[in-house]
């Protein structure tokens, strides 16, 4: 297999690498609750969002498409980034997106394991809330949802092939970064900025 153009064989490539693994963790989930927005303006409901959460009319009821579009339009935007690596085009931007935007569920289980495993359910998560509104079991989502995260890193792993430090540090940097910028996100940015989005999530 004939080895891809090492992009981080320069300084200016690094500092491409951090400054979008930095800009998608912050964005990542912003881009989410764009989805579900997308989703409820498709059924003509007009939604919108804080840093953290969609917001609906008073008394709009969820909505399949609007709960759906979070997941769906993440990993819309993870396959688009998986598509830009296979091509290997701007790999310094792809890299980052495709990581962190497969992380966007699979967080949230590790933080939710304990109900998962106990309940085969977490309330409040947008898979239990899908399934609700299907009558479905709520393990198919959650199932489906960890399936595309194993997919997408077997495709990541197999593009993976600059040498053992940069391939770990192209895992590695992007969630680091999610992990610090979401968190700023949530418990700064929305936290002041939209103070009662924040105290309905957290109390």
């Amino acid at each position: 297999m004939t080895r891809p153009r090492d992009f981080l064989s320069k300084p200016s490539d690094w500092i491409c690498f951090l400054f979008f693994s930095a800009v998608v963790g912050f964005f990542a989930l912003p881009i989410h609750e764009l989805g579900h927005v997308f989703g409820y303006r498709l059924l003509g409901i007009p939604a919108t969002m804080s840093y953290a959460r969609e917001m609906l009319p008073p008394g709009e009821p969820q909505r399949f498409l609007g709960v759906a579009g979070g997941p769906l339009f993440t990993q819309l935007v993870c396959s688009a980034a998986l598509v830009l690596i296979h091509r290997n085009k701007w790999l310094t931007f792809a890299f980052p997106l495709a990581v962190i935007m497969s992380l966007d569920r699979i967080i949230l289980y590790g933080m939710q394991r304990q109900q998962l495993l106990v309940l085969r359910r977490a309330p409040g998560m947008d898979e239990t809330k899908m399934a609700t509104l299907l009558g479905w079991n709520p393990l198919f989502w959650y199932v489906a949802m960890t399936l595309f995260f194993l997919l997408t890193w077997v495709l990541i792993l197999l593009r993976l092939r600059y040498g053992l430090v940069k391939n770990i540090l192209l895992c590695a940097v992007p969630v680091l970064f999610f992990v610090a910028l979401a968190a700023f996100g949530v418990f700064v940015v929305e936290r002041h900025l939209f103070p009662e989005q924040f105290r309905i999530q957290f109390g």
